[in-house]
């Protein structure tokens, strides 16, 4: 391109790079949500890990790869020993590498047998207690202790986050499961962030209660039992995480894999990515 110097002539420079400069992106990941335990008052599962914060300089041509987490799964007629199953992790990685973001799965439910709920991204999944289960741990607070043979405690709350441009709220654990001897008792109620609510059943019942909302990493509600032969016990699943980024939408390239929900927020351009998939810079 031309230039001028001292003599206000033109000079012709060749050879030159031109260099994008950097991107910043912020970013939010939270993990897949534990399952709730089993037996009749199973521990409820624990919230998914929480991350957020920004990659402040990242170089054009960088490939962000998202892995998206899955929740727990709830378990169905298995033995009463059984903890939840935990939530599985979602991350960032990056190609040239800018470092790792990953958080970490939430916590399986305590059983019948295993009494202890297993550690997790936001608090291990909640306790066994006589016919009733402990809250599972959310983002933002701890679970609930059961408070007496038939009664459960409540899902721990989640946090909540604006990456989006609205504040919505992650990562609440789930409501413990009970029951008092024949009789359905008083099940938790999970926690805001998608929190599933425990398992009730009184013998021969249809089970009641919810799996952790999915794309928030709630943890799943805790088990329930009702006496029938096989045992028909029941306790719900987690819910799938999310991932999602936000930068300046004159930094944005468009170029994408996978399925992620594209929206704008003010100056910014917001990819919600439900599914693993990736973005280049």
């Amino acid at each position: 391109f031309p230039a001028t110097n001292s003599l206000n002539t033109n000079l012709t420079l060749s050879g030159l790079t031109v260099v994008a400069p950097p991107v910043a992106i912020d970013y939010l990941v939270v993990a897949g949500g534990g399952g709730g335990g089993n037996g009749s008052g199973g521990g409820a599962g624990g919230g998914g890990g929480m991350l957020s914060g920004n990659y402040p300089n990242i170089n054009v041509g960088t490939v962000l790869t998202l892995t998206v987490g899955a929740g727990g799964a709830g378990l169905v007629n298995q033995a009463s020993n059984i903890p939840g199953n935990d939530g599985s992790n979602s991350e960032i990685s990056s190609s040239p590498s800018y470092g790792t973001v990953i958080s970490i799965g939430g916590g399986g439910g305590g059983s019948e047998g295993t009494k202890v709920g297993r550690v997790g991204g936001s608090g291990g999944g909640g306790n066994y207690g006589p016919s009733s289960g402990g809250g599972g741990g959310g983002a933002g607070a701890v679970g609930g202790n059961a408070s007496g043979t038939g009664t459960a405690g409540n899902g721990g709350n989640g946090l909540a986050n604006s990456i989006t441009g609205s504040s919505v709220i992650y990562a609440g654990g789930g409501g413990g499961g009970s029951q008092s001897g024949a009789a359905p008792g008083t099940p938790g109620t999970g926690g805001s962030g998608g929190g599933g609510n425990g398992n009730s059943q009184a013998w021969g019942s249809t089970p009641v209660g919810s799996a952790g909302a999915n794309n928030t990493g709630g943890g799943g509600g805790g088990g329930g039992y009702n006496g029938a032969t096989p045992n028909q016990s029941l306790s719900w699943s987690g819910g799938s995480g999310v991932i999602i980024l936000s930068l300046l939408t004159s930094s944005y390239t468009g170029t994408i894999s996978g399925s992620p929900t594209v929206t704008t927020s003010g100056s910014n351009t917001i990819l919600k990515y439900t599914t693993t998939g990736a973005y280049t810079t």
